[in-house]
């Protein structure tokens, strides 16, 4: 009830983001942080995006569970837009070699959904070179995130 009343809040702007976003952070409920991040992306509060940026960008999320991390994620593509193509590109798409540095399944598959919120052509791009991944998790993500690319007919 709380969390909710802090959500409307926001949107009311009586309170700030900032201060909304480090009250909830207190929350060991997933699924209020889980809203709290979708919130954040579909109004497109552009204050919150460097928090979002920092968290999908650094290791904060790596110890969180798909759901949470997926919603920061879509935010994070929301928000971010265009701009935003070359950071998820490179969590996306493995550069090859013995000793390159790959990320898990999860986050990649994390990113490829933050590249559908995208919904440009140059985002429909780097996902199609994820077409044949041999992780069927990312597979599965890239398939539906092509999917809302070509429902959002973007543009450049």
């Amino acid at each position: 009830m709380f969390q909710q009343c802090l959500l409307q809040l926001v949107e009311l702007r009586v309170l700030s983001l900032e201060f909304a976003f480090e009250q909830s952070h207190a929350f060991r409920d997933v699924c209020f942080r889980r809203r709290r991040d979708k919130f954040l992306g579909t109004r497109g509060y552009r204050n919150a995006f460097p928090r979002i940026e920092a968290a999908v960008m650094g290791n904060k999320l790596k110890d969180t569970d798909l759901t949470e991390k997926m919603a920061f994620f879509e935010a994070y593509g929301s928000l971010a837009g265009a701009s935003g193509i070359p950071a998820l590109e490179k969590i996306l798409v493995p550069k090859g070699g013995l000793l390159s540095r790959k990320e898990d399944p999860e986050t990649r598959a994390c990113a490829a959904m933050a590249l559908g919120k995208i919904r440009t052509p140059a985002a429909r791009e780097v996902l199609q070179k994820v077409t044949q991944d041999k992780e069927p998790l990312v597979r599965n993500a890239v398939s539906r995130a092509l999917r809302e690319v070509g429902a959002g007919g973007g543009t450049a």
